[in-house]
């Protein structure tokens, strides 16, 4: 499959994730479906480990956190876990990615706080973030 596919799918992912993310504090189902069925070309054996790894992760993290990790973005990891996968054959990608998602969420958390434009407890809208991460990561 063309790697200009996979780019096209990657920022137009981001792009809906995020909006929805953003908006409505939720990552539809339908809309990682049809994300996850139009990359079915480009996930090789790499893309498809990091995508269970990834979920399995995040599911852990889900349960452990008493749900402060939504579902949605559980069930999105997998996607993120794909494209570190397939852009890059090394393992530290999806680490880096999660590790720069989680610092971007403790950072957008903390000034939103400071700002007081959110109180302890709200929701932060993690799927931009996981995105942010995998960007920086892919271009390390």
């Amino acid at each position: 499959m063309s790697v200009n596919f996979a780019i096209l799918h990657l920022v137009v992912a981001s792009l809906v994730f995020s909006f929805y993310d953003l908006r409505d504090h939720k990552i539809y189902r339908y809309h990682l479906i049809f994300a996850l069925a139009l990359s079915i070309p480009f996930i090789n054996i790499n893309a498809f480990v990091f995508g269970i790894s990834n979920y399995l992760l995040f599911y852990v993290l889900h349960r452990l956190s008493n749900r402060g990790i939504g579902m949605g973005d559980v069930r999105l990891s997998i996607l993120i876990g794909i494209y570190a996968g397939y852009f890059s054959q090394d393992w530290r990608t999806i680490v880096y990615s999660n590790l720069m998602s989680w610092i971007f969420a403790g950072i957008v958390a903390l000034t939103l706080l400071i700002l007081r434009r959110t109180r302890l407890g709200d929701r932060l809208a993690f799927a931009p973030l996981m995105f942010a991460g995998l960007f920086l990561s892919l271009a390390l």
